[in-house]
């Protein structure tokens, strides 16, 4: 070639390039070893011609391996193009479903689109087979010109893909909610429509007006919006509508997908609020964990979160809620769960408590964080033992006396609710109120609860007994009231929970040595008592609910300890024991008596769980082994507690037959109020009571 021929056939390349066409083919660098070598190391490799991109790319003879590589670049780009043409086609359609081959099709497409579908499960024998035919067919024979379809991996094909699951999705959820009058009525009249709208908000957002006003629970979303949005709409109403939960949480809650947005996570706080104040414990812990897992992933834990994405296109930021309010929604939920289970809770992060230092903040929103606080904090008391474990005790109560401060003794009286006819800003305030209040005695109760029954002859432990039974008067006042007011099972199950351990503790309070005042104080509880029991029995009758039965029946058992023992001095019936029935727990015996009977002496009940133990451990390690951490024990117990003993279900001479029988007898560990009327709750009240903190 001589120098005009090749200067014409020179291109024009970046300055300081030098790379040839090989090099560039296989996407490599193209490296010389010395700088005037003809050849780059590559090339000299493969023994390939080394052609610098300066010149261009000599025809290759037929035959030849560049020309084959040639062909198949060139075929690839055929198909790249009609991937392209199908990909914007697709994307307009809002993914219509993959046609069927015509008759002018060849079988090779038919494979090709088998291949391609988005369904098709790759480990089925016929793709594979499919597969290795088409791959098999001669050049010739390949029929790209005729391949309509993208592969499964097109981030197009995908995105469509999931704009159809959402557009599913969304006409499921539209189709549960009522006409537009009957949403506005359930909206102007139900209790939780304002709960709903503010609850992520402070009390100084609510003042700023930064809540949707109520008339938005009244408005049906676009068809075209996110899942998510439209699952918020239908659980904000929702409080009492079970079947347009359990359809959010089947359709978008359970979907890892959708709920990565404010919404989102919106979602499942409310979700979790209602199945907590529906009394399905259990599953309000697993959801409202999975919202602190969430909002960890979103960042929400740290001070310097502002911002939060929305999956609303016209989500008007001024409106965002504050992620240190959700943070501390979400924490006491979690804890407060994890406390009543006996469960571990999912941080200890605190940093949310700082935030209620603002002069700005409402006295119940600190009020709120303190308490959300305490609920952790018992909860690691609760792991401790000895002087350090009484230590925690004391310091915490001080710090609840402290807390019970920031309101004022007005806010602390009982509440008049009987004298509200319908639904009112008043009777919403005095419902929060109630709440509240029922929570720092509860809080209260089971701070205390581990020396409730301590020797009654050390004097240290009567501050425990006194404010134990104290704080258990004030909750079943409060209950009375609650549901003299709402009697709907399905809202404040918190409350009724919280009725079933003030009266059990109340009622055992007066095993052993009695103490001034014994008699009136015992004929006044014996009373009180009796109308909590009642009042469980006609809830019950008008909600046919098993919670009420069973806390009902669980008082009725208790009453023999204030009935039969008169001032220390023993009836004929004084010292019988009182056998209580504990679903899937076992038979506590109760023994009004100073001195139990030395039978139940090594019958004691498990540290931190709802199986009995014996003195050794090991013998039941085949059974334990099937137990769920939770409900498990850990240790054996001395017999501090005298008056309590436990004939459990495990016996050493139990065979693995036996073993099986009594794990097959236990209900699902998710299990709904129907199947698990008590959710474990009174597990985690026996554990407590007779635990080796002390």
């Amino acid at each position: 070639m001589d120098v005009s021929q090749q200067a014409a056939k020179r291109r024009k390349v970046r300055k300081g390039t030098r790379s040839c066409w090989e090099c560039r083919r296989r996407k490599i660098k193209c490296e010389f070893k010395k700088e005037d070598d003809a050849v780059c190391s590559g090339c000299q490799a493969r023994q390939l011609s080394c052609v610098s991109q300066e010149y261009k790319l000599p025809d290759p003879s037929p035959g030849t391996g560049p020309a084959q590589d040639r062909r198949l670049s060139q075929r690839l780009g055929r198909l790249e193009d009609l991937m392209e043409k199908l990909v914007h086609k697709t994307a307009s359609e809002d993914v219509a479903a993959y046609k069927s081959p015509s008759a002018d099709e060849s079988p090779a497409t038919t494979q090709y689109t088998c291949l391609a579908s988005d369904g098709a499960d790759i480990f089925d024998s016929s793709i594979a087979g499919d597969a290795h035919h088409v791959t098999s067919m001669s050049t010739g024979r390949t029929p790209l010109d005729h391949v309509t379809l993208p592969t499964p991996q097109s981030p197009a094909v995908k995105t469509a893909s999931r704009l159809a699951k959402y557009a599913s999705i969304s006409k499921q959820l539209l189709d549960q909610f009522p006409a537009q009058e009957t949403l506005y009525a359930i909206s102007q009249r139900s209790p939780g429509a304002k709960y709903v709208l503010a609850v992520f908000y402070s009390q100084k957002d609510q003042r700023d007006g930064k809540p949707q006003p109520i008339s938005s629970l009244a408005q049906i979303p676009d068809v075209s919006s996110h899942p998510a949005m439209i699952a918020k709409h239908l659980l904000d109403p929702a409080q009492t509508m079970e079947d347009w939960v359990g359809m959010v949480s089947r359709l978008v809650t359970s979907d890892d997908e959708l709920i990565g947005s404010l919404e989102g996570l919106e979602c499942l706080i409310l979700q979790s609020f209602y199945q907590s104040d529906a009394g399905h414990l259990r599953k309000a812990w697993m959801t409202s964990r999975r919202a602190l897992n969430l909002a960890q992933l979103m960042g929400i834990h740290r001070r310097s979160t502002k911002f939060i994405r929305s999956c609303d296109p016209s989500f008007d930021p001024k409106r965002q809620p504050s992620p240190s309010v959700l943070w501390f929604r979400i924490n006491c939920s979690d804890r407060y769960l994890s406390l009543v289970l006996g469960l571990p809770i999912g941080s200890r992060d605190e940093s949310f408590l700082e935030d209620s230092d603002s002069q700005d903040e409402g006295a119940s929103d600190r009020l709120g964080r303190v308490y959300a606080i305490m609920s952790g904090r018992i909860a690691e008391r609760n792991l401790m033992s000895g002087s350090e474990a009484y230590v925690m005790t004391q310091s915490l109560d001080l710090e609840i006396e402290k807390a019970s401060k920031l309101m004022g003794a007005l806010w602390w009286k009982l509440p008049d609710m009987s004298s509200y006819c319908g639904w009112t800003e008043a009777c919403s305030d005095d419902m929060s109120a109630v709440k509240l209040q029922v929570r720092h005695f509860s809080l209260l109760i089971l701070l205390h609860l581990p020396y409730l029954l301590r020797d009654r002859d050390q004097r240290r432990y009567e501050y425990n007994r006194t404010t134990c039974m104290q704080a258990s008067r004030a909750v079943l006042l409060r209950f009375l009231e609650f549901r003299n007011a709402f009697t709907t099972a399905t809202a404040g199950r918190h409350v009724d929970y919280s009725a079933l351990v003030a009266a059990m503790t109340l009622l055992l309070g007066y095993l052993g040595t009695p103490w001034p005042e014994y008699e009136s104080q015992r004929s006044q509880d014996r009373e009180l008592a009796e109308k909590t029991q009642h009042k469980m029995e006609e809830m019950a009758s008008l909600n046919n609910d098993q919670l009420y039965l069973e806390s009902a029946e669980t008082i009725r058992q208790l009453m023999p300890i204030v009935q039969c023992c008169t001032g220390g001095t023993s009836t004929q019936g004084s010292k019988a024991t009182v056998h209580l029935s504990v679903p899937f727990l076992g038979t506590v015996n109760i023994h009004p008596s100073l001195t139990p009977p030395a039978s139940h002496a090594a019958s004691v009940l498990p540290s931190t769980g709802s199986t009995p133990t014996t003195a050794n451990p090991a013998t039941n390690a085949g059974l334990l082994s099937h137990t769920p951490q939770s409900l498990s024990p850990e240790s054996p117990v001395n017999g501090h507690c005298p008056y309590i003993s436990m004939d459990g279900c495990l016996d050493p001479d139990f065979s693995m037959s036996d073993a099986s029988f009594v794990v097959s007898q236990w209900p699902c560990f998710t299990a709904d109020l129907e199947d698990w009327a008590l959710q474990g709750v009174d597990t985690t009240y026996w554990s407590m009571l007779n635990s080796d903190i002390a």
